[in-house]
């Protein structure tokens, strides 16, 4: 067999030496497993926080408290929501229907990280240089 043909029959589709692994992403897929496609999504997300006076609870009644709402906007996850772990499967379930019970839970856990990131309170890191001290009225 010559060179043109070997490379013409590697390069056939139908060819048995064809044996090209799968990309990653479509491995994870065939398997159930937690694909690049579902993280690109929830890394996409806009997270926005509403606070709410006198708002209305799950339950129905209102209440004088502030509430606090998480929105999670995403187009690859079909739209806007309200931010609960029962609605982020349910979206997460639709948007990907190839996704096994284990990745969706391991997608909302990953979106859920992603929301305490967003509501926890950013620390300033306290610098210690002379500058800094000088400028607040301590000798060096």
């Amino acid at each position: 067999m010559s060179l043109v043909d070997s490379l013409v029959s590697f390069f056939r589709p139908d060819s048995p030496s064809l044996s090209r692994p799968a990309p990653p992403c479509r491995r994870a897929r065939a398997a159930g497993g937690y694909s690049a496609e579902i993280e690109a999504a929830i890394d996409g997300v806009a997270i926005y926080v509403r606070h709410f006076a006198n708002a209305v609870d799950d339950e129905g009644s209102s209440t004088d408290d502030v509430v606090d709402r998480v929105i999670i906007m995403s187009p690859s996850l079909r739209g806007s929501f309200v931010f609960s772990l029962d609605a982020a499967a349910e979206r997460i379930a639709l948007a990907f229907p190839e996704a096994s019970e284990a990745t969706v839970q391991r997608a909302v856990r990953h979106l859920a990280s992603r929301v305490r990131a967003r509501l926890a309170p950013e620390i300033a890191a306290r610098r210690t240089s002379w500058v800094n001290g000088w400028m607040e009225g301590r000798a060096p």
